[in-house]
C-alpha cells in the first residue's frame, strides 16, 4: 500500500466524475429508478438506514453486492488499450452504458429473489 498512489487516485475518480460529466451522462444508461444507492463511510449507519429503508414493503435491501466491481472490470476491459479506469468512463459510448446498466438491473432483480 503506497498512500501516494491512493491519493492519485482519488484524484483522478475526483476529476472523472466532475459535476458538468455527471450533466453530461444524465440521460446515458437506463432511466430506470432502482436501484437506490445507499452510500457511506465504514461506521456511519449506512446498515442500519439500508434496514430502515427495506422494512418497507417496495424495498428489497441486497447489501454489498460487489456486483458493481464487476461493472468497473467490464469497463476496463472494453476500453483499456486506451484508458485505465476511472477515466476511461469518458470514452464509454451509450450502447454500452445501457447494456452494463440493464446487466446489473437484471442482477439486481435476481438478487431479490436469492434472499
Amino acid at each position: 500500500y503506497k498512500t501516494e498512489n491512493f491519493y492519485e487516485y482519488v484524484e483522478k475518480i475526483i476529476n472523472t466524475y466532475s459535476e458538468n460529466f455527471l450533466k453530461e451522462c444524465k440521460l446515458r444508461g437506463s432511466r430506470s429508478r432502482v436501484p437506490v444507492f445507499i452510500i457511506g463511510m465504514p461506521r456511519s449507519g449506512t446498515s442500519l438506514v439500508e434496514q430502515i429503508v427495506s422494512s418497507h414493503p417496495r424495498v428489497h435491501g441486497a447489501g454489498e453486492t460487489g456486483y458493481l466491481d464487476y461493472i468497473q472490470e467490464m469497463m476496463t476491459k472494453e476500453y483499456m488499450g486506451n484508458m485505465p479506469y476511472p477515466e476511461c468512463v469518458k470514452l464509454l459510448d451509450n450502447n454500452f452504458v445501457k447494456k452494463l446498466a440493464n446487466e446489473y438491473l437484471q442482477y439486481i432483480r435476481s438478487y431479490k429473489h436469492q434472499k
